[in-house]
């Protein structure tokens, strides 16, 4: 074995530090990749067992199920896998500067409740063992996908529930923390600053996960999810307007909102946050009635081309998501700070040697680490006397000066005005004399008894609300804030030219506290019940008074031939079961498609042939049941258009 000697050499120096080199460079790109934890366990899939008092009792999937292995798919080959580092980051950031004990993986619940939710304190059960995390914060999701093709609103709603949860963790906000805004929030509806810069922050996270997609199927579903809701949004639009404007209407697109308006919303999120139109006031209608000019006005589906005033854009969440969005795709994600920016959030008690921050975080992450600790350093919903976003950018601007020009242009280019820092606080009234609609989905469902409203934000229809203030004063108001820039206190005022002193009262006595809120806000408890019979009981009603005209059209043309009480009894009963099923119908066409005429309009005809054809013996049997059809048609379609 002659050349058995050259099997076994004894390591020279040169070979040991080359080997050493090897290693480092390995280590530092598994850093790279996994920047504060391996990629093990950095989620747990929940299912629900039971409740103990006011927690959930969840238990793990077991990680053979078909369940954990979806779920690691959609992990490990789309955007959530970035969100997962993010919110690794978030925890290492709070371990590191002792606000948290330990590590937790993301927690993600399966309940089967529809929406997303972000919530806090869950009961996790492991075999017999039972661990209370009464501060620990997970999502709540319906379900999982079912294919690629389904994965779209999986990989938004996830990353923008996890927004909640970063903000929640950086901020130790409560869980829950009161609003002053009874309104239900949307992404062009005006609110308050924390319930603004909370919801604004998480929306934004869809369109940028969106456009960071890089798993082509999945990318693909949004896309196409996208362009079916912008078909359909302005055929939607049109005719929800003619709900409102147009006399004697039954208002299916007004009712049915339930099953449109939430596509339309989540296409805002993209189109409105992207191009940034979000800062243009939302369009107040003009009726008789004061509370469908404010209802109209909160759906947000005519825009003025009129700025939102500066306390305004700054209350509405579409204007927040729309911030920061453009903040992560600026070229600020691009510069990296000093490594003291970096150090906590690192795995490690400090950072390595020759440690460069290009190696460890993508530009993205850069940003969002920069974001994170001015929101953890800066950003205090219990203790801020004015706008969340505001003390935000100052906080931003005094952590990374050298950026403070970029990202008050940031703000300027979002919502049309300079940033100074000084955003008027919130003066909120309450107006009793009307019965307001808290949920802009609800058009006919339940009210409060009174409407509440910023001074600083509102329009002249807010104003209005309250009793004995006309348009005129209200206007007035309206002209002098936006001339000196909002109000400091009620008493400010006073200075409103032609505003007397028994109307000044009236606002001094409307300003609310909002300690009335709890009381009222823990009575807002949807079901589908109520929900359904919120929409189908006005459905009804209203559609009686569509039956009206028919009935009375009939019996014009028709009254020679029917004699009796007992004749006409049943032959009305008749057409009020035609009536209803064609009202059911014309429902299911708004429902499912852009133009529910045109499908209405093919089923009236093969019902018109239908009688043509079993009735063609008995010729003013035909012609009854054609011209009843056709009339129906008429009083639906008008409707319908």
């Amino acid at each position: 074995m002659r050349g058995s000697q050259n099997w076994y050499k004894i390591p020279t120096m040169k070979n040991i530090v080359l080997s050493l080199f090897i290693i480092f460079v390995i280590v530092t790109n598994i850093n790279a990749q996994s920047s504060v934890v391996s990629n093990d366990n950095l989620f747990v899939l929940l299912k629900p067992i039971g409740t103990k008092g006011k927690l959930t009792v969840c238990t793990p999937f077991d990680k053979k199920t078909a369940e954990y292995k979806i779920a690691k798919r959609l992990f490990d080959s789309t955007y959530l896998h970035q969100t997962l580092r993010l919110y690794q980051f978030v925890n290492q950031y709070q371990l590191n500067r002792g606000k948290t004990k330990q590590m937790e993986p993301a927690y993600l619940l399966l309940s089967g409740n529809e929406g997303g939710y972000a919530r806090t304190g869950f009961i996790l059960k492991e075999g017999r063992k039972e661990i209370v995390k009464e501060k620990t914060p997970f999502v709540d999701l319906a379900r999982l996908p079912r294919d690629d093709e389904d994965n779209g609103h999986f990989t938004q709603i996830f990353p923008h529930e996890s927004g909640h949860v970063f903000q929640r963790l950086l901020t130790a906000t409560p869980e829950p923390l009161l609003t002053a805004s009874i309104d239900m929030h949307y992404f062009c509806l005006t609110t308050d600053y924390f319930t603004a810069f909370s919801e604004g922050f998480a929306e934004h996270f869809e369109p940028s996960s969106y456009q960071n997609e890089t798993h082509k199927v999945t990318r693909q579903s949004i896309e196409k999810e996208i362009a079916h809701s912008r078909s359909s949004f302005s055929l939607k639009q049109e005719a929800f307007v003619r709900d409102y404007s147009w006399p004697f209407r039954i208002s299916f697109y007004r009712l049915s909102m339930l099953f449109w308006f939430q596509p339309i919303e989540n296409l805002r999120r993209y189109d409105l946050a992207i191009n940034g139109d979000v800062k243009y006031a939302n369009k107040s209608g003009y009726f008789n009635d004061l509370e469908q000019n404010i209802l109209f006005r909160n759906t947000g589906v005519l825009r003025e081309k009129m700025l939102r005033n500066e306390a305004n854009a700054n209350a509405t969440e579409g204007v927040i998501s729309s911030f920061f969005l453009r903040l992560v795709n600026s070229p600020l994600k691009a510069r990296y700070g000093v490594d003291s920016v970096y150090a906590p959030f690192f795995f490690e008690t400090k950072l390595p040697a020759h440690f460069q921050a290009a190696h460890y975080f993508t530009p993205l992450e850069n940003e969002y680490l920069k974001i994170f600790t001015v929101i953890a350093k800066y950003v205090n919903p219990q203790q801020s006397k004015g706008s969340l976003l505001g003390d935000f950018i100052a906080g931003y601007c005094v952590e990374f000066p050298a950026e403070g020009e970029k990202i008050r242009s940031i703000y300027q280019e979002t919502t049309g005005y300079k940033f100074t820092g000084k955003i008027v606080p919130e003066i909120w009234l309450n107006a009793y004399d009307i019965d307001h609609h808290y949920w802009v989905m609800g058009q006919f469902g339940s009210t409060l008894p009174f409407h509440r409203f910023n001074i600083n934000t509102c329009d002249a229809v807010d104003i209005m609300a309250l009793k004995g203030v006309d348009s005129k004063q209200a206007n007035a108001i309206i002209a002098y804030r936006n001339k000196i820039g909002g109000f400091g206190t009620i008493h400010d005022l006073a200075a409103t030219p032609g505003l007397d002193v028994t109307t000044l009262k009236l606002f001094q006595h409307a300003v609310s506290d909002g300690k009335e809120l709890e009381s009222t806000i823990q009575g807002l408890k949807l079901s589908f019940t109520k929900v359904l019979v919120d929409t189908l009981k006005p459905l009804f009603l209203r559609s009686l008074l569509g039956f009206g005209l028919f009935l009375s059209l009939f019996i014009l043309l028709f009254r020679k031939h029917y004699h009796g009480f007992k004749a006409w009894f049943w032959l009305i009963v008749r057409k009020l079961g035609k009536w209803l099923l064609l009202l059911i119908l014309s429902t299911v066409c708004v429902i499912m498609i852009p133009v529910p005429l045109y499908l209405f309009t093919l089923f009236v005809a093969i019902l018109v042939g239908i009688a043509f054809l079993t009735c063609r013996r008995k010729p003013l049997r035909r012609t009854e049941s054609i011209i009843t059809t056709l009339l129906m048609f008429v009083i639906l379609g008008y409707s319908l258009f």
